[in-house]
């Protein structure tokens, strides 16, 4: 493979990638992704599944988080790679797909994503926000939760969530999300708490815009 590709005028490092390549071999981990020549795609998938990495940046050495900063523009305060996973699950999707990952569900509160359930508000469509029980996961320590969304923003769109069991469901409106601080995914939020926070936001003059606050 390595000889036929460089008789095409292919060469470098990137020749012997993709000959040692093996999609047979499940033992064997790619050092590179390419869905064109792995999978013959070029407008991306229709769905993307996952369970990412749960590794917090303070245990990344200073030129991990740095390089990690200069490829994911949704890389923010203490930020986690379970959160450029999502990011690039959006990139590799193609339009209407759809990326359902289990991940913590400090995703839905957490400053550090703040970014990224910005863009997910504003250009997608949540299917589904389902926060789990403790103990789901007999080697995860920490509360996760199923994330589902296409790339697609639809007005007017509702969300399937429950809290605890696969079960219970109830439905709340997406444009909920919108006028949270740091659009946080408050699986709380009936329409009567959102419709309070949207009256008492209009025509107001936040605390922190006139004056600065600190811990006494």
């Amino acid at each position: 493979m390595s000889a036929l590709l460089k008789e095409n005028d292919f060469g470098g490092d990137d020749v012997n990638k993709i000959a040692e390549w093996n999609p047979f071999n499940v033992c064997y981990c790619s050092p590179f992704f390419d869905k064109t020549i792995m999978f013959g795609l070029k407008d991306g998938f229709d769905v993307v599944i996952g369970n990412p990495p749960y590794i917090s940046i303070e245990g990344l050495k200073v030129e991990e988080r740095t390089l990690y900063k200069s490829i994911f523009k949704f890389f923010y305060h203490r930020y986690d790679l379970f959160g450029c996973f999502v990011e690039q699950g959006i990139n590799l999707l193609k339009t209407n797909g759809i990326l359902c990952f289990i991940q913590p569900s400090v995703f839905l509160n957490s400053k550090s994503f703040m970014k990224i359930r910005e863009y997910i508000v504003n250009n997608c469509s949540l299917k589904s926000l389902n926060l789990l029980k403790d103990g789901i996961f007999e080697s995860a320590v920490v509360p996760t939760m199923i994330l589902c969304f296409t790339n697609e923003h639809i007005k007017n769109n509702t969300i399937k969530c429950s809290q605890g069991k696969l079960e219970n469901f109830y439905s709340l409106k997406q444009s909920a999300f919108e006028i949270t601080e740091a659009n946080v995914f408050n699986l709380d939020l009936n329409d009567e708490v959102a419709e309070f926070i949207k009256k008492t936001s209009e025509n107001t003059i936040l605390l922190g815009d006139i004056s600065k606050i600190s811990n006494a």
